[in-house]
């Protein structure tokens, strides 16, 4: 079964999702109004509620139909159409399906799975938080003011970052940052994960701690001055590179 909905850009400024195993993919394309395809299983699809109030469209699953049927076949694929001058807020959420958002151009944008994965490329925004308990986390080409990272298990690579503060938190996951541009701030938390950061910088003030894992810098001079990076993690491994010659 499919359902296509249609918005007037200019009237909307917040877009909110909450789907459970639906897959959801955004992008941006060279169309007028705000597009809603949806296509899946007709108990899925009817189930959905779509508002549309105030600014905002909200998209979600009723609760009592959040429960997977074990006997039927249950699917849901949304894609989310925007238009190239649209800028406003992405709030998504899944529990186990996947957020593909790609060519998106912002203010607040928040992507969150449980056990899907994220997928992010060419994205700017205001504000940028992506997370996963055991999903990963992959991304491309981020701008944004701050950006916030989680995760529980689920592996984190984001290459081509652009952003003046960054903050990772995670428990067991590996952590792959390189930046496209010099930060201003870098804050980093695991258990037994990895932080390692590839920049163009020369002189950093850092801190970085581990008690039973392994400590690399390279090419880079840590002294008072220069962007902060605060990094711990028990057991994990930390890294620090600096590829400005590169």
């Amino acid at each position: 079964m499919t359902r296509q909905e249609s918005f007037f850009s200019m009237d909307i400024h917040t877009i909110c999702m909450h789907a459970v195993w639906a897959s959801v993919d955004v992008i941006r394309d060279e169309i007028e109004d705000i597009q809603l395809l949806l296509a899946g299983d007709d108990d899925s699809v009817e189930a959905l509620r779509l508002e549309n109030a105030d600014g905002r469209i909200s998209l979600d699953l009723p609760v009592r139909d959040r429960v997977p049927n074990l006997i039927g076949v249950q699917w849901m694929h949304i894609t989310l159409r925007l238009p190239q001058d649209w800028k406003g807020a992405l709030d998504l959420h899944t529990t186990s399906g996947n957020l593909n958002v790609r060519d998106v151009d912002g203010t607040d944008l928040c992507l969150e799975t449980v056990s899907g994965n994220i997928r992010a490329a060419a994205l700017q925004s205001m504000t940028l938080e992506l997370g996963t308990v055991s999903g990963l986390i992959f991304s491309t080409r981020l701008v944004s003011n701050e950006i916030k990272v989680h995760t529980v298990s689920g592996s984190i690579q984001m290459l081509g970052v652009t952003c003046p503060s960054v903050h990772v938190n995670t428990i067991t996951a590996n952590c792959v940052f390189t930046f496209d541009a010099p930060f201003e701030k870098v804050d980093g938390n695991a258990v037994s994960g990895s932080i390692s950061l590839t920049a163009p910088v020369a002189t950093v003030n850092a801190v970085m701690k581990t008690v039973a894992g392994r400590l690399l810098t390279k090419n880079v001079s840590i002294q008072e001055e220069g962007p902060s990076i605060r990094l711990t993690t028990v057991s994990g491994s930390l890294e620090l590179i600096s590829d400005l010659n590169a």
